[in-house]
């Protein structure tokens, strides 16, 4: 279990690569620029995006095909990788 803490507006997740992600992930089922978490200040919510053509993100178990807001420990997939987004 490693921590990735979200300490900007917008945070980047994908493989390395051309677009450097603030979230990089070593599994070559991921793309290199496979999704973006974002923060709405004014509300106060945190929401996720899939910017993959190819490669789907999910939010506990289903397929997201628009910003889908982040609840507090649910379960993110992406490739072979699982991640936990939990507020503290």
């Amino acid at each position: 279990g490693k921590e990735f803490p979200i300490h900007k507006l917008v945070m980047t997740i994908g493989r390395p690569g051309a677009r450097k992600n603030d979230i990089e992930l070593v599994d070559d089922t991921v793309s290199k620029d496979q999704a973006s978490i974002y923060y709405d200040s004014t509300r106060k919510i945190f929401s996720i995006a899939n910017e993959s053509s190819t490669n789907p993100t999910k939010v506990n178990g289903h397929p997201i095909s628009g910003p889908t807001i982040l609840e507090n420990d649910v379960f993110i997939e992406m490739g072979r990788t699982v991640l936990r987004f939990k507020k503290s």
